[in-house]
């Protein structure tokens, strides 16, 4: 194996494991601010919103609830329609800094080891 091939797989690793690090980050800041925009009655369908991580080798996080109502109190919220769209929320309020996530990575990652597409012939 070439020392470029080498760099070029160590650049791979560090960028595919740099975006499972801002997934958990994004899905995190997801999760909170869910728990805090969620209705409350018992407190059951706050404490049931977690983060499944059983995909993040394929570049997949979820945050969910199992919760029947879950679904429901999203689309439809009687009782506190103000607490309606709960889910869709956590982008509005957090929009910037899922944004200022992903340029972090990215800058990071670039600027980690620029010199992998450098060759000295």
């Amino acid at each position: 194996m070439s020392d470029d091939t080498a760099k070029v797989m160590k650049l791979n690793a560090n960028v595919w494991k740099s975006v499972q690090v801002m997934l958990m980050k994004i899905a995190t800041t997801i999760s909170n601010t869910a728990k805090v925009a969620a209705p409350y009655l018992s407190g059951t369908l706050r404490r049931s919103i977690s983060i499944k991580t059983n995909r993040l080798a394929q570049g997949t996080v979820v945050v969910g609830s199992p919760v029947a109502y879950a679904r429901r109190r999203e689309f439809e919220n009687n009782a506190h329609p103000e607490r309606k769209y709960y889910l869709r929320k956590w982008y509005e309020l957090n929009r910037l800094y899922i944004r200022e996530i992903v340029k972090q990575t990215f800058d990071t990652v670039l600027n980690s080891d620029s010199t992998w597409f450098t060759t000295s012939r």
